[in-house]
């Protein structure tokens, strides 16, 4: 493959979202039960699936809305040198993405209106059985165009590229706002720019570093790194758009690290400049005589972390108060996978458990063991849709601290590399 302009990728990026971003339009209208709509954001996503995979595997094709087939057959050719069994899958839905037209396209939008037959509605037209089908090849195409496009986000030829939120919601000089402050983690805000700028392979830059706004995550990068530990900086504290555009990030392949604690305990209000702690489950407590205020009792269970990545952290009981040393050790198939990394004392803080009710399967990169939780994983990651939130459950004050997260964070690159670049033709 010949490099690409920075127009080309541009391009070639915007594609791949378009595509992750319509297939998840259709599964909300099909949960709607609007399945017309439903239909056309699928039949939107097989396109741009497809025009992506040209992109990516640089396959010609005419700039016109649909492809034919011998632009299919020549990508599913490409396809098939290094991935025989989703060439298979390609040519399996080729139906669908040779029957989209015009002509369906409005249809699906406006129906029938002729007068010799009356009007007919899109959902008198698209049923829920024919929605369904339609639905399905947009997710088989969208997680073909998943794995090759994550062949190239960690192809280990150029450098992988890695973002690290400045802690401004928007460009500074716009809002004059905030910058978010770091919780219980390294306050040297450039201390992971130098750390992964500073790492070389083949004595080539290793990453391709940059500090960026929320509005700036995209699946053009690799990684995604939070350096403030507890809280990240939110563009709207209520609706919590920067907080979903993180969660679609991970969930189209992105690895999102954040450094330090409970990840996404507090959202950073930009212009008020205070972290604000989430949780949906919140109990006002009865006040001793003469409090001025009324005390707030967080549930775990109603955070973040627990709602929608499905797993539970240590917790502050009798005998287990904030954060305590432990001893961190690997087993095998820990250091197979990520390298030796200890063992290492560090001061847990909110790690993942080991015994996790919720079913959730983590990837324990370092492991500990405590008197009340059992085994620990103050580092870990979580699988979530096609990525992973990468997260270190401990305190992070020092260098030293930090530069174990940082290590960790490599080795788990490392392992993405591994598992996710084939031989590419070049």
């Amino acid at each position: 493959m010949h490099p690409k302009s920075v127009a080309q990728q541009t391009q070639q990026n915007w594609y791949v979202s378009r595509a992750y971003l319509k297939l998840r339009e259709a599964k909300d209208y099909r949960r709607l039960g609007k399945c017309a709509e439903a239909v056309n954001s699928s039949f939107e996503s097989v396109e741009f699936s497809v025009k992506a995979l040209c992109k990516v595997l640089d396959v010609d094709y005419k700039p016109q809305h649909f492809l034919d087939h011998f632009t299919v057959g020549k990508l599913a050719e490409k396809i098939g040198k290094n991935w025989e069994e989703k060439k298979v899958k390609l040519l399996s839905v080729l139906p669908i993405v040779l029957s989209y037209s015009d002509t369906l396209r409005e249809i699906a939008r406006y129906g029938i209106e002729r007068k010799d037959v009356g009007p007919v509605s899109p959902d008198q037209i698209f049923q829920r059985d024919y929605c369904d089908k339609v639905l399905r090849d947009a997710e088989i195409l969208v997680d073909i165009l998943s794995q090759i496009e994550k062949s190239q986000r960690w192809n280990v030829s150029k450098p992988i590229k890695i973002g690290i939120l400045n802690g401004f919601s928007t460009a500074r000089a716009l809002l004059n706002e905030k910058q978010c402050e770091p919780v219980i983690t390294f306050k040297d805000a450039n201390f992971w720019e130098h750390y992964f700028g500073a790492l070389k392979r083949n004595e080539a830059h290793k990453y391709d570093v940059n500090k960026i706004v929320p509005s700036q995550i995209t699946e053009a990068f690799a990684v995604i790194m939070n350096p403030f530990g507890e809280a990240y900086p939110e563009s709207n504290v209520r609706s919590r758009d920067t907080y979903e555009q993180i969660k679609f990030f991970i969930e189209n392949g992105g690895v999102f690290a954040n450094t330090a604690g409970f990840a996404f305990f507090y959202s950073w209000d930009h212009t008020k400049g205070e972290r604000k702690a989430i949780s949906e489950e919140r109990f006002l407590l009865v006040p001793h005589p003469g409090a001025k205020t009324l005390p707030e009792f967080i549930s775990f269970s109603g955070t973040l972390l627990y709602l929608d990545f499905g797993v539970g952290v240590t917790s502050d009981l009798p005998n287990h108060m904030g954060p305590h040393k432990v001893k961190t050790f690997q087993k095998k198939e820990d250091i197979e996978k990520f390298g030796k990394l200890g063992p290492i004392e560090v001061k847990e803080f909110r790690a993942l458990r080991g015994e996790n009710t919720t079913g959730v399967e983590c990837i324990p990169i370092l492991r500990a063991k405590c008197s009340v939780f059992g085994e620990i994983y103050p580092i870990a990651a979580i699988p979530f849709g096609k990525g992973f939130l990468l997260v270190g459950g401990f305190i992070m004050e020092t260098k030293e601290e930090a530069r174990l997260f940082a290590n960790a964070v490599d080795a788990f690159c490392n392992w993405m590399s591994k598992k996710y670049t084939p031989n590419l033709e070049t």
